[in-house]
């Protein structure tokens, strides 16, 4: 991804946002004269909305689609840095509220916005370190336990081919 602000200081941008709690990239608007953000991304200025979704543009299905992969090669190699005794892996379903017109998301169970379409995925966390091991997406209307024992299969399957002398423990195990 061609970028004069350079890809790296781009994903901290997003992954900044996304930990202030910015939902959209009109956010950035908001946090555009805060130094700590700029210290953080290590940027003169804060982009505008409209530079970084150019930039998010440029990703193509098969871009995204290799990001899962991406991100499990580096959780496992810093898992193997660490060297842990013992890994936790904890494993739970969210919410996450979309738009009204969003493929692939319904109405399920969401307390606090019935009404609207959401998503259900499934995520994999490392108790120890919090990072995401793995994530299968699912819309809003399934029950918690659909797909759950194959996600759960392929996380564990997953860690224990990576990191044969660590003893992975299920959350609550």
């Amino acid at each position: 991804m061609a970028s004069d602000y350079g890809a790296s200081r781009l994903v901290v941008l997003m992954v900044t946002l996304f930990v202030i709690g910015a939902r959209r990239l009109e956010h950035l608007a908001y946090v555009a004269t805060d130094p700590l953000i700029r210290r953080i991304c290590e940027l003169a200025r804060i982009l505008s909305a409209a530079t970084v979704r150019n930039w998010l543009r440029q990703f193509t299905a098969a871009t995204v689609e290799a990001l899962p992969t991406l991100n499990t090669y580096l959780v496992l190699e810093q898992l193997q840095r660490l060297a842990l005794s013992r890994i936790t892996l904890d494993v739970d379903g969210t919410v996450v509220r979309t738009e009204m017109q969003v493929a692939w998301a319904f109405r399920g169970f969401n307390p606090h916005h019935r009404k609207n379409p959401s998503y259900y995925p499934l995520l994999a966390h490392i108790a120890q370190t919090g990072q995401i091991l793995g994530l299968r997406n699912r819309p809003g209307n399934v029950h918690d336990s659909r797909g759950a024992v194959d996600f759960l299969r392929e996380a564990l399957g997953t860690l224990h081919q990576r990191l044969a002398s660590s003893p992975v423990v299920p959350a609550g195990g």
